[in-house]
């Protein structure tokens, strides 16, 4: 049999989602079907999706797997409509619930006119852009409004990683130590609440008798990083907080390894959500080390020792009270066994299993 994962290419995706779209591909391949993956050329102009809904509605694909837009859906759902008349078999994967698009397209750098636009069509379309399809992928729950129609279609599951793909990081720093390095990947937005790492660190410092060094590398590019090196001058942390832009293959692998912990996204309350299953939390795990985090996520059950998890709030003091608990520590969760929980609960092989893929015998 055939698969396809089908998605509009777009300047917005980073390397972590063109991974996941082929760590996807790759589990269809372990799968037994011959797999690739679609990528529609051009930014998510209207051009852009009538090319994407054309590639759709004529996938010669026996099963497909269709990336959802949020604004989209007026092309896209009559293309998997049409898809299901020739008998394809198609999994619509919608990466953030329509309930949750409305605050990222109001909070978007663009006109007024064109996030009033999208908001229209999002309320418009509404529990219809999912009736097409024969199985919704979420991540996160839905609002009740986009559910009507749909709640035995729809299945929620947590993000998965082509285990594959991520070798696991060779070193990993001494501890105790006389620092503490903290490390943040991310294309940095407010919800990645970084701001409450640089805020706890103050705190910390501040607060103890005899303060540990904390570092906080900063990778990547993205809207809150002005932002954040303003903070960490305000708080005297400018040589504590270190931004060193996007980094790629050895030189984002060398970070990783002389990091004592990492931090996931701590803001994701801001986007109005509880749930999440953030790519860069399954990548942290595959990678082999600790992070912080706030958000519910189904993969875990919330007492796994290598995920540190705080409020969900802006509380930074909470922040610094989690660092000065985990320096009394003797030592810190050994990068084998958080790999080993990602091979058996993270790989994409496992999430197709979930959703009820069939192997290609």
């Amino acid at each position: 049999m055939k698969f396809g994962y089908y998605a509009i290419e777009s300047v917005e995706y980073s390397g972590g989602v063109v991974n996941k779209l082929l760590g996807v591909v790759n589990a269809f391949q372990k799968f037994g079907y011959l797999s690739h993956l679609s990528l529609v050329s051009g930014s998510t102009g209207l051009f852009s999706f009538v090319k994407y809904a054309l590639a759709i509605s004529s996938a010669e694909e026996d099963m497909l797997f269709v990336r959802g837009i949020s604004y989209g859906y007026l092309l896209i759902t009559p293309a998997i409509f049409l898809a299901r008349l020739r008998r394809r078999k198609v999994y619509l994967d919608v990466p953030t619930p329509q309930i949750v698009a409305f605050s990222e397209i109001i909070s978007a750098q663009q006109n007024l006119v064109a996030k009033i636009g999208k908001c229209i069509l999002l309320v418009i379309m509404g529990p219809i852009s999912f009736w097409p399809a024969h199985v919704v992928i979420q991540y996160a729950p839905e609002g009740k409004y986009f559910q009507i129609g749909n709640k035995k279609r729809i299945r929620l599951i947590g993000n998965g990683i082509d285990i594959d793909t991520v070798i696991i990081r060779d070193a990993e720093p001494s501890w105790p130590s006389s620092a503490f390095h903290l490390l943040g990947v991310a294309n940095v937005s407010a919800w990645h609440g970084y701001d409450r790492i640089i805020r706890g660190m103050a705190h910390y410092r501040d607060t103890q008798p005899n303060p540990l060094d904390i570092y906080f590398i900063v990778v990547g590019s993205g809207t809150a990083i002005a932002d954040l090196k303003a903070l960490s001058n305000k708080l005297n942390l400018s040589e504590k907080v270190i931004f060193t832009g996007s980094l790629h293959g050895k030189e984002l692998y060398r970070e990783y390894c002389k990091a004592h912990m990492a931090v996931d996204a701590i803001g994701i309350h801001r986007k109005g959500m509880s749930v999440a299953s953030t790519l860069k939390s399954r990548e942290y795990c595959a990678i082999g080390i600790p992070y912080i985090s706030s958000y519910i996520d189904y993969d875990f059950q919330g007492n796994e020792p290598f995920r540190y998890c705080v409020s969900q709030t802006d509380n930074y003091q909470e922040i610094a009270t989690l660092l000065a608990d985990i320096f009394t520590k003797q030592s810190l969760p050994r990068k084998e066994e958080i790999r080993d929980f990602a091979e058996k609960k993270l790989s994409w092989s496992s999430k197709l299993e979930q959703l009820g893929v069939q192997k290609d015998k």
